[in-house]
């Protein structure tokens, strides 16, 4: 789209998400001038200074009729003299111009030259700037979903900096730790609640889940928009990894194994809560929302937090101040959370696992920024802890002053 001071081309990239992630590239274009005063019109080495002059120059279609002459004349009734008497208006003589006869004024307005028109384009690709906003870029090394892939330049970048200050944990290592505990759910005959956001995450969970369960230990989807979601990412399987086709190839169901089930009224939701609750039957349990601050989770946490059979399994970032945040700081000490307005004691087992997350980790953010061809000079970090933020302008500092390149840094607030 173009405004009276820039051209603007706005670009939608996908940078690693599916359903979820994409950057956008935004290029201004700025020529010195979009609009310039059109050629003065020259006819018969006559030029006209302005369209009010031209206009002047119109000669009338009409104008009045010579006086009719009675001289001489004897009228000799009253119809001949009516006869006689003649039009007081009658048509112009055409006037002509430097030998061009203008038919009409219609003809001739068609003639008078605009004032203003558009200036021929410049050529302003060294003029162009381009933004790039980063959004959410997506974990590397999912199954499901493609790995981001930088731009091939930016002049100004805004960079998410969600994990900043940290690295995923890699996928066997989480894959480990997963399988800890769902071992640890079938001994203590516990419920395993895993707090977890619709898109992304959800999904690769439950491809893990498929994989190293083999039908021992329920699945239980407790979210509405998120099965949704799984039933768009089933649909979506051409843009699988090649890792997720062998599966298919083999018949499996990474999103849709037999011990998947879902649980979609509010009225089933709170019988599950108490069944899980009272029964003492193993069970994974993923629902939102990803920091506990509403939705279905916080029943299950109001019902379990409170009895170490449980364990809570963060997947997501906590942000500063949410009961995911409380949960996952004091939960470790036994201490306490407050959810709805009441206190309720943290007994069960808390523990967080780094990889499954919407946002790239540290060396993620860095690799975005190395794998532009053409570099920017400018980058605004947003969306991100103060300590985040800091570490991940230092270690960008540090990658460009090994290249000897300048670069500026900002920390939104």
């Amino acid at each position: 789209m173009d405004t009276s001071e820039h051209q603007v081309q706005i670009r939608l990239q996908r940078a690693g998400h599916i359903l979820g992630s994409a950057y956008i590239e935004i290029d201004l274009l700025e020529p010195s001038t979009l609009w310039e005063p059109a050629p003065r019109a020259k006819a018969a080495n006559t030029i006209h200074r302005s369209q009010s002059e031209l206009l002047q120059n119109i000669s009338p279609l009409w104008e009045p009729a010579p006086r009719a002459k009675a001289a001489n004349t004897i009228h000799r009734s009253q119809s001949e003299l009516l006869q006689n008497i003649s039009p007081l208006w009658e048509p112009a003589p055409r006037a002509k111009a430097a030998n061009t006869i203008h038919r009409s004024q219609s003809e001739l307005l068609q003639n008078i030259p605009p004032l203003w028109e558009p200036a021929p384009r410049a050529n302003t690709a060294h003029k162009s700037t381009r933004i790039v906003f980063s959004g959410d870029l997506g974990a590397s090394h999912t199954p499901l979903l493609p790995a981001p892939k930088p731009p091939h330049r930016a002049d100004i970048l805004v960079l998410e900096s969600t994990y900043g200050d940290r690295n995923h944990d890699n996928r066997a290592t989480r894959k480990q730790r997963l399988k800890s505990a769902i071992d640890r759910a079938l001994i203590n005959n516990g419920t395993i609640l895993i707090p977890a956001f619709s898109i992304g995450r959800t999904q690769e969970l439950l491809y893990e889940f498929e994989d190293m369960l083999d039908g021992e230990l329920p699945v239980l989807l407790d979210s509405p928009l998120a099965t949704k979601f799984t039933d768009a990412y089933r649909e979506l399987k051409p843009f699988w990894d090649e890792e997720a086709h062998t599966r298919l190839q083999q018949g499996r169901k990474p999103l849709a194994f037999d011990s998947l089930l879902t649980v979609d009224s509010h009225d089933a939701h709170l019988k599950m809560v108490h069944h899980l609750a009272n029964s003492g039957r193993p069970a994974i349990v993923i629902a939102g929302s990803g920091m506990c601050n509403a939705g279905r989770i916080v029943n299950y946490l109001k019902a379990m937090l409170g009895d170490e059979r449980h364990d809570v399994l963060f997947v997501g970032y906590q942000a500063e101040g949410t009961p995911g945040q409380i949960i996952q700081q004091y939960g470790p000490q036994n201490g306490y959370v407050e959810l709805d307005g009441e206190r309720y004691d943290i007994l069960a087992q808390v523990e967080t696992i780094g990889g499954y997350s919407a946002h790239a980790d540290q060396q993620g953010l860095v690799n975005f920024v190395k794998g532009m061809k053409h570099k920017p000079r400018e980058i605004r970090l947003v969306h991100g802890d103060e300590g985040a933020k800091q570490a991940l302008k230092d270690k960008i500092k540090a990658f460009y002053h090994q290249i000897n390149s300048p670069v500026s840094i900002y920390s939104a607030t």
